[in-house]
């Protein structure tokens, strides 16, 4: 069976890579272009517009469920984003457009402090007075 092209790039190395090959994407294989692209910004921000909507979903429900709910995809979600910076930084490590790289690795880097930010940020916030 033929190769959708729409559906492969060339890693470093000039072999075929699918686009979503997970363990092609975690090892640096990807382009640098298709990981940060596809996995970094649309999946990042496929993933902000789930929580967007579990949010939604979420309204009115009892308090407890609500949390855990909650609870559970923003670890999914930190899990994600530390797999696809990860992934991101080390495509960068293999791409041979240097000013490229850097700047996606200055976005891996703000990526890190946003979320560490945010996480300072939820841990303040304590617990709901009602």
């Amino acid at each position: 069976m033929a190769e959708n092209s729409s559906n492969t790039g060339r890693s470093i190395t000039g072999k075929p890579v699918r686009k979503y090959d997970v363990l092609a994407l975690w090892r640096g294989d990807m382009p640098l272009g298709t990981a940060f692209w596809l996995w970094g910004a649309l999946g990042g921000a496929g993933q902000l517009v789930a929580f967007s909507v579990l949010l939604l979903m979420l309204n009115g429900a009892p308090e407890g469920t609500a949390g855990w709910a909650l609870l559970g995809w923003v670890a999914f979600m930190y899990v994600y984003f530390g797999f696809v910076f990860i992934s991101i930084w080390r495509a960068a490590a293999r791409t041979t457009e240097r000013s490229y790289a850097w700047g996606a690795r200055v976005m891996v880097i703000v990526g890190w402090i946003l979320a560490a930010a945010i996480t300072v940020q939820v841990l303040l916030m304590g617990g709901s007075s009602h």
